[in-house]
């Protein structure tokens, strides 16, 4: 289940890119606090209880731990995005890797085997591919023992087929949800749509 936060994030950089256009970029400058300007303005440090060195180092560990999770999941998102964009040769020799044994795929429990039957359909159909993420859009949500991640991001997608003279361009969202459980992160839930959408047929 995707957490709340991550639904209302989602929804917001949406909502953003509607009003803001495309190419729009959020930008936000930093707030300086000015330093306390003598010395009777800064507060002596209190001390310590005991213990709380060795919990702080937990909680830092912990914290530089799910980091790396997050990063992992990320990372996988985005080669698989790349993996996409490469021929099709390439793309459905390695598309097997990225998934675990099963898959909720748009909502419904299917096997590896189901799913990749789809996706090789989709590649001979659209044979020149190119998706790119935007990165400003990326949001990782991990769950609290760091064994899955989700992954929602923004990209651009091109898609072509010059046997049957088509084209079909626009901006798309997905969410992948990654299981990090047996060390090697791995899609376990995949679900995407067209935000924005446009076809051209070549003369």
């Amino acid at each position: 289940m995707v957490p709340v936060f991550l639904r209302a994030a989602r929804t917001a950089v949406i909502s953003w890119m509607l009003l803001w256009g495309p190419t729009a970029v959020a930008q936000v400058n930093p707030t300086w606090i000015d330093p306390p300007t003598h010395p009777g303005d800064i507060a002596a440090p209190e001390a310590a209880p005991p213990g709380s060195a060795r919990l702080a180092t937990q909680d830092m560990w912990e914290s530089d731990r799910n980091a790396l999770r997050a990063q992992a999941a990320q990372a996988l998102a985005v080669n698989y995005l790349d993996l996409w964009s490469a021929p099709n040769r390439l793309t459905l020799a390695a598309a097997s890797s990225f998934y675990g044994s099963t898959v909720t795929f748009h909502g419904r429990e299917r096997t590896i085997g189901s799913v990749l039957a789809e996706k090789r359909r989709f590649a001979e159909r659209w044979p020149e591919r190119t998706y790119q993420y935007r990165p400003e859009t990326t949001i990782v949500a991990c769950e609290r023992d760091g064994t899955r991640c989700t992954v929602w991001a923004v990209f651009d997608f091109s898609a072509a087929s010059s046997g049957r003279g088509q084209r079909s361009l626009g901006i798309g969202e997905h969410e992948l949800v990654v299981s990090l459980s047996s060390g090697k992160p791995v899609i376990v839930s995949e679900t995407s749509r067209v935000l924005h959408h446009g076809s051209v047929k070549s003369r």
